[in-house]
């Protein structure tokens, strides 16, 4: 998360955001530009497009 490089620990946190920033928590990125950025770059990689494509109903 602090890297330059993808490591197991950004995988493991993944599922967990993904799931707080879709249902339970939206506006936990606001006022978190670090965090955000993080989480920007994850999003933008096609693994976490194919994984997470709400066409599929995710």
């Amino acid at each position: 998360m602090a890297g330059d490089k993808l490591t197991v620990v950004d995988l493991f946190f993944v599922p967990y955001m993904h799931h707080l920033v879709r249902t339970v928590y939206p506006t936990l990125l606001d006022s978190r530009p670090h965090l955000s950025a993080w989480w920007g770059r994850i999003t933008s990689r096609e693994s976490y497009k194919h994984l997470f494509d709400d066409s599929k109903g995710n």
